[in-house]
C-alpha cells in the first residue's frame, strides 16, 4: 500500500509499535510526518503499553522525523507528561540537528524532557538508571 492510502489514524495504526527493548525499557520509533490523528495513535498506544507493562522507561527514537511543528512538539510534550504521570520516563533521542535548532526556535522550556544523542546512548541511561552497568569484555574488539 502506497503512503497515499495512509490517511486516516486506523490506517497507520498497526504502525505504531512499542516494542520491549529490555525489561523495563518500551522503543517507539517516529518516522515521517507527524499530525495530530497520528500523534493520539502514538500517545495512546505508548501509555498503553506503559500501563500494560509497568516500565519505568520509553526510549522514543524521532531520528526519522525530519520537520518539527509546534504542533509536533506539542504532541512530543504531551507524551513525555503523560508518561511521567504513569511513573515512566520518556528518553528522546536522535533529534537531528535540524530538528534540535527548530524546537529551540520555539522557546519550549526542556527541563524535564529527558534527550541522549542515539539509541545507545539513550538505551546505555535507561541501563544505568535500573542499575545496570554496560562494560565490553576485554579481547573483544569494535
Amino acid at each position: 500500500m502506497g503512503s497515499e492510502g495512509l490517511t486516516s489514524s486506523s490506517d497507520f495504526n498497526h504502525l505504531v509499535q512499542v516494542a520491549n527493548l529490555w525489561d523495563g525499557i518500551l522503543f517507539l520509533s517516529l518516522t515521517g510526518f507527524i499530525d495530530s490523528a497520528r500523534s493520539e495513535t502514538i500517545i495512546n498506544k505508548s501509555l498503553s503499553k506503559i500501563h500494560n507493562t509497568d516500565a519505568p522507561y520509553l526510549v522514543v527514537d524521532i531520528s526519522g522525523v525530519h520537520a518539527v511543528d509546534s504542533a509536533v512538539a506539542k504532541h512530543l510534550f504531551d507524551l513525555n507528561s503523560a508518561a511521567a504521570l504513569m511513573g515512566c520516563e520518556a528518553v528522546f533521542c536522535g533529534l537531528s540537528p535540524a530538528v534540535a535548532h527548530s524546537m529551540v526556535s520555539l522557546n519550549l522550556d526542556f527541563q524535564n524532557v529527558t534527550t541522549r544523542t542515539t539509541i545507545q546512548a539513550a538505551l546505555n541511561y535507561c541501563l544505568s538508571g535500573q542499575g545496570y552497568e554496560v562494560t565490553r569484555k576485554s579481547g573483544v574488539s569494535e
